[in-house]
């Protein structure tokens, strides 16, 4: 089977958030079962530069109203692979039997596909639902689509040009990243005004929970961490923890526990209701650690609670990935208070480094966070508000003071399999049906 995968974005060559991790992780490991996969993306300013690439196709039309745009094609490698690269459909030379869009900006595949009666068959990934490129109606002809068109009713929604209404109608196959999410989105709550279209194409929705790369996220292995460790022996996570300590300037206390949270500051996170939980959170006693960057709002406050509690509080304000792993490794509790979450990543990072999560029970997170006896992996909340998420940090403090308690809960959460193998796997499954080889 050969599977052309398109995204806006593919690490490491260009990364604004979690989508270039699942694209470029994914094709390698579908690649490793069999099919003949390659990753189409733009290539950004943050992309290889050209010599660095080999030229796939010298020249390229594409056509808009009024004037044809000449480009060019390039290729390389992703890294871990010969098989998943950047390219093109090579002017249809590679033959492609799918293709896999991913998030709003190919929303438009799908609908061009379906219009072609030569059309591939496509499966549509929504990685989040809340990013749809919407755009007004007057800006049909900049993408040369007649309004009268029965193209322009495929891309029109709620009065708008909207590019992931038209994926979800024209797909063959739809999925997300996780089950719960699948079932979120068709109702009015989590369905950002498309739950009708979704439910319509209940039957061909599908939920595949996003994985990691354990070669890549790994404390037995992170060169940037203090210690190394595994499951079997833990002994390196104290050294980290201290270590953070010193690095963020908090007191050296290894008979406090350090959560963490690592993310955009931005409304679907629920970093406002963190905020809130906080200063009654301190009392228990915990230290607490922030990286991200994101709502100008939300970083004053993080930096003022910092201001206000410098012995408890760490705000780092800014992207910094080795910093990101120092942290998933020193800290003890790793804290995710989502909205909404389709999947989510950095619990299962954290997890990998034997951080125990407390998390929202919602979209992904509840399908890989459990509470529950004999399977636990976390702790989880319900309610949005500060009061259920400072209990839900209560008890995953009275649990850290259980030593013995805590490093079984630490060593199943690092012995979880979230790797993209299992994840390949399905995908394969959706390429099958959408090519129609499974039934």
């Amino acid at each position: 089977m050969k599977v052309l995968f398109v995204s806006n974005e593919v690490a490491p060559f260009a990364k604004v958030g979690g989508l270039a991790d699942v694209a470029g992780s994914l094709p390698p490991a579908i690649a490793e079962r069999g099919p003949d996969i390659r990753v189409i993306m733009p290539q950004h300013r943050s992309c290889p530069a050209d010599e660095e690439c080999e030229i796939a196709l010298p020249s390229l039309s594409v056509q808009s109203p009024g004037q044809a745009h000449v480009c060019q094609v390039l290729e390389t490698r992703l890294p871990g692979t010969d098989r998943a690269a950047i390219a093109a459909n090579r002017a249809l030379r590679f033959n492609a039997d799918v293709i896999h869009a991913n998030d709003w900006p190919t929303g438009l595949i799908p609908a061009f596909q379906s219009l072609n009666p030569l059309g591939l068959p496509t499966v549509f990934t929504i990685h989040n639902l809340a990013y749809q490129g919407r755009f007004d109606l007057s800006r049909a002809a900049a993408i040369d689509i007649d309004p009268a068109s029965k193209a322009m009713r495929l891309i029109e929604h709620g009065g708008q040009i909207n590019y992931m209404a038209a994926a979800i109608r024209c797909a063959r196959i739809i999925n997300t990243v996780s089950q719960r999410y699948a079932r979120e989105i068709q109702a009015t709550a989590f369905g950002e005004g498309l739950d009708g279209l979704l439910r319509e194409r209940a039957d061909d929705l599908y939920g595949i929970l996003n994985g990691i790369d354990y070669d890549h996220w790994s404390p037995v292995n992170d060169a940037e961490i203090a210690a190394t460790y595994s499951a079997g022996d833990l002994s390196g996570k104290a050294k980290c923890k201290c270590a953070l300590q010193r690095e963020l300037g908090l007191p050296v206390n290894p008979d406090l526990p350090v959560v963490s949270a690592i993310s955009r500051l931005v409304y679907q996170k629920g970093l406002d209701v963190l905020a809130d939980a906080l200063p009654k959170a301190l009392g228990l006693p915990i230290q607490f650690v922030l990286l991200g960057t994101g709502a100008p709002a939300l970083e004053d406050r993080f930096r003022a609670l910092a201001a206000r509690y410098p012995e408890a509080i760490s705000a780092q304000i800014r992207y910094d990935e080795g910093l990101a792993r120092r942290i998933y490794a020193g800290s003890d509790i790793f804290v995710m208070p989502s909205r909404y979450e389709p999947c989510g990543l950095t619990q299962l990072i954290a997890m990998a480094y034997g951080t125990v999560p407390v998390v929202r029970a919602t979209g992904g997170l509840a399908d890989t966070v459990s509470e529950h006896d004999g399977e636990q992996t976390g702790f989880v909340f319900t309610c949005l508000d500060p009061s259920d998420l400072a209990a839900a940090l209560g008890r995953a403090v009275r649990a850290w003071h259980d030593s013995p308690r805590w490093r079984t809960l630490m060593r199943r959460c690092m012995r979880q399999d979230y790797s993209w193998s299992r994840s390949a796997g399905a995908y394969i499954e959706l390429y099958e049906k959408a090519a129609g080889i499974r039934d």
